[in-house]
């Protein structure tokens, strides 16, 4: 009680769950950091895990259909794992987009934003592009952002907006952003 307790050879718990008070996590410090190709560890501990279901909403002008209401995410230390589909009717130029269950991380000024900004490819069967890649899209989560966005990779260019796509349109997503 109050002290730091130290046990020899492994902790076994029979049953319940191990309890982490809120800002703590399970340090990992006492291993060695990778050291190939001029990697440096920034932090060894881990203290965040969340998995569970969120709501998909979109632009003002979507209307999301019942059987994609509802999108999962996993949240791993720093990072947000987020994976679906989504069949919606729209109206208007609207871009395309989808509310994430958390926002990512804002302000990252090393390496340039690239550590979430980094675009990710989706199936999107209903966007009216052309070219080879007329259903694969782009998605992309900017720094400090509560949506993902979509970008045509096909000869249009340019964000998906409702406009491009069919009446009742859908897209396929697997994901994974930064956050706070």
């Amino acid at each position: 009680s109050g002290g730091a307790v130290t046990v020899a050879n492994g902790l076994t718990l029979s049953d319940g769950n191990l309890a982490v008070a809120n800002g703590h996590g399970i340090d990992f410090s006492a291993q060695t950091a990778a050291g190939l190709q001029s990697a440096s560890a920034t932090g060894e501990l881990f203290d965040r895990y969340e998995e569970g279901i969120f709501t998909h909403a979109g632009n003002s002008n979507m209307t999301i259909n019942s059987v994609s209401a509802r999108g999962f995410y996993t949240i791993i230390g720093d990072k947000c794992f987020i994976n679906g589909f989504v069949r919606f009717t729209h109206s208007g130029t609207d871009n395309v987009k989808l509310e994430l269950p958390v926002a990512s991380k804002g302000d990252i000024t090393s390496p340039a934003n690239g550590e979430q900004e980094s675009p990710t490819i989706t199936w999107f069967p209903s966007v009216n592009t052309s070219g080879g890649l007329a259903q694969l899209v782009a998605a992309y989560i900017s720094s400090g952002s509560s949506h993902v966005g979509f970008f045509n990779l096909g000869t249009a260019s340019g964000l998906v907006a409702n406009n491009n796509c069919d009446s009742t349109a859908e897209f396929y997503y697997n994901l994974n952003y930064k956050i706070a």
